[in-house]
Order: structure tokens, then sequence, then C-alpha cells
């Protein structure tokens, strides 16, 4: 609820110097794939701290953003802990991981009928790996508009094709998997990438889905 009430800054490879200041950050913590550069120049030129955080979705990758987070905050010491914890959650579930590769989607959103997927290079992507999934839409960087042709293209095999969706509206998601062909869809497995009380969801949602992939 806090979250909510927050000002939204736009998308984070399309900042407003502007916008991002007018906020009044006592301190900035930015993705090391924020941009335009010119507009990260500008934030950085100002009087407030600006912290990069690196971009990296492996189990390292992902403590070392917590590192780097609470070493900016001031509390080192706890975001060693809790990168530990998380580091050795993550690894414990990639146990787990679902022994067959299942050929997988990532979906966030519906518009206008097409449905906007995870391509190559997405923190979606390092989470399906790490579960022990393949992402069934390779052929773009990044997340895209793609349609429900090309999501069936990529996923020829019935039994192959396993949507997951970041959709918290069940109206939402009703359509996106309508546009894709319920039939098609092994499993409609809803996986939240964000953090929670100081715990990341991305562990659970590892465990889900290679718990479900494995089942």
């Amino acid at each position: 609820p806090e979250a909510r009430a927050l000002p939204d800054l736009g998308y984070m490879r399309a900042l407003s110097p502007e916008g991002v200041l007018s906020a009044g950050p006592d301190l900035i913590l930015a993705d090391a794939d924020a941009g335009p550069p010119e507009a990260v120049a500008a934030i950085e030129a100002a009087s407030v701290p600006y912290v990069e955080v690196p971009s990296d979705e492996s189990p390292e990758g992902v403590a070392e953003k917590i590192r780097v987070v609470a070493g900016a905050l001031g509390v080192p010491e706890e975001g060693a802990a809790l990168a530990g914890r998380v580091e050795a959650a993550i690894r414990a579930a990639m146990q787990a991981a679902a022994p067959t590769h299942p050929r997988a989607i990532f979906l966030l959103s519906v518009e206008g009928g097409r449905l906007m997927a995870a391509g190559s290079g997405t923190g979606a992507e390092a989470m399906l790996r790490l579960a022990g999934g393949e992402n069934a839409l390779t052929g773009f960087d990044g997340y895209k508009l793609v349609s429900a042709e090309a999501v069936l293209e990529a996923a020829p095999e019935q039994h192959e094709l396993l949507a997951v969706a970041e959709l918290p509206d069940c109206a939402i998601r009703e359509r996106a998997f309508a546009e894709i062909g319920a039939a098609r869809c092994a499993l409609d497995l809803v996986l939240p990438l964000r953090p929670l009380r100081g715990e990341l969801l991305l562990v659970a949602s590892l465990g889900q889905f290679g718990r479900l992939c494995s089942g």
C-alpha cells in the first residue's frame, strides 16, 4: 500500500531528469540499465547521491544487488546477511529445478490484443532458466509486444508450452490466455518478481515453478 502512494517516475530506460529530481530524493538507486544516457548523466550531475545497482540476474548477481543497496542505505551488515540467505535459497530452489526443461513464456501485460512478453536477456528469462525452464521466445531482446500467433509458433508442441504470467488482475490474465488459446497452456502460474517484506519473491517463485514443472 505504501508503494502505491509513491510517484511514478516512468520506465527506467526512458527517465526524465526533471521527473526524477522533482520527487525530492535524498538518494537515487538506479539499475545499471537505466537510461537514456543523457538523462542519467544529468541526474548524476545533480547534488543527490546516485548509486548504480548492477544488472546481473545470476544468484551471485542478485546477492550483489542486495549488498549494494544495503551499503547505500548504511546497513551493510544486514545486507550481507540477507544476501547470504537469498543466494542460499536460490541455490536450494535450483536443486529442485524441473529436469525436463519445459519451454515457457513470461507475459507482462495485454495491450490491444497483443501480449507483452519477455525475450532474451531479461530477468524473467533468467528466472525461467534458474528454475529449469527454457524461454520459448528468443527472437528478440528485452520485453516486446508479440502476437498470439508468434507465441504459438514458439511452442508448436501443445504439451511443451508453459504460460507464466505476472498479471495480477484475473480478468487480464484470462484475456491473455484466451489470446494464446487455453488448450495450449499447460499451466497458468503467476510469478511476481517483486521484493516483499525484505525477502525476494524470486526465491519462492523459483521453487513454485520448479515443483509444478516437475509434477
